[in-house]
């Protein structure tokens, strides 16, 4: 592709936001470049640099916002990512307080790594896999701000790693335009994201969005070669989990001329329940069941 309009990484956000000044506006069907800081703002170069000692209002910023014409509330914007590359280097820290040992950690470590096209070298011969994934994809809500590190039925820092190139995310419209914004990238994530990063990273996508009029999803949905998943962020991962079956389900009878008791007994036999992340706000659960089943 050629002459594919792009935003800078120097455009970005700390919160999603209805009066967040667009960056870029385009129409639906549109292929945008966002090119995305990682998510320490760049401020983590050495092994010697701390995230203790970085300003925390500088973490998480996501590259835009993107104004397309003619989302309004109650449409999803179907945002398909296309290609996602990452740097070079990048970084995996682990700092007390944060994650889910959190308080055992008594003193932070700060691990740069090299990445190259497949291969990530964690260590001297220890190779992890690359599987690059976007952590922050959002829109603006209806309501009050929203930071960049927080997830919700917006989007926002889900961390979730199947938001990755060949998947499609479906996120509720909640402002005119949408005000589409990302960032987070990792060359590899977990489940979980127990200790609070992956590898983090710099990076440049390339997505398509469309307007999907008036889907009614309550949820971020992502759909890729394999499954359907419904992303959910609650306090609690009983509630996340509650609250991403019911959505699944709900989809099911609604989308697939399932009844209500089908639809939970099929998510019963076939689906699963994963964790995203367990380090921000709040926790992100989906609920995943197999496209061969539907």
């Amino acid at each position: 592709m050629t002459n594919i309009p792009a935003i800078p990484n120097t455009d970005h956000i700390y919160a999603f936001s209805r009066d967040a000044k667009p960056a870029l506006e385009v129409d639906p069907g549109a292929v945008v470049i966002f090119d995305t800081r990682d998510a320490f703002s760049g401020q983590i170069r050495t092994p010697e640099d701390k995230l203790e000692n970085l300003p925390f209002d500088r973490i998480n910023p996501a590259t835009g916002p993107l104004y397309v014409h003619g989302a309004v509330p109650g449409d999803a914007l179907a945002v398909s990512i296309l290609t996602l590359e990452t740097s070079s280097h990048g970084s995996v820290l682990s700092i007390p307080g944060e994650g889910a040992l959190g308080d055992q950690i008594t003193q932070s470590t700060t691990r740069i790594v090299s990445i190259d096209e497949n291969w990530i070298e964690f260590a001297p011969g220890v190779r992890l896999p690359k599987r690059p994934m976007m952590g922050v994809v959002g829109v603006a809500p209806a309501g009050e701000p929203i930071p960049s590190g927080t997830p919700g039925k917006h989007g926002g820092n889900m961390d979730t790693n199947t938001v990755a190139p060949g998947a499609t995310l479906y996120l509720p419209v909640e402002a005119e335009g949408a005000l589409l914004a990302m960032g987070d990238a990792h060359a590899l994530q977990g489940d979980g994201e127990v200790c609070g990063t992956g590898v983090e990273c710099d990076a440049r996508a390339t997505v398509s969005v469309k307007v999907i009029k008036e889907y009614g999803i309550q949820w971020p949905m992502l759909v890729n070669a394999d499954d359907l998943m419904f992303i959910v962020s609650a306090p609690t991962l009983e509630e996340a989990s509650r609250e991403a079956v019911g959505e699944i389900v709900r989809h099911l009878v609604n989308r697939h001329d399932m009844s209500f008791n089908d639809a939970y007994m099929l998510m019963s036999c076939v689906g699963s329940l994963r964790i995203s992340q367990i380090v921000d706000p709040l926790v992100t659960v989906r609920a995943c069941i197999g496209r061969r089943y539907l």
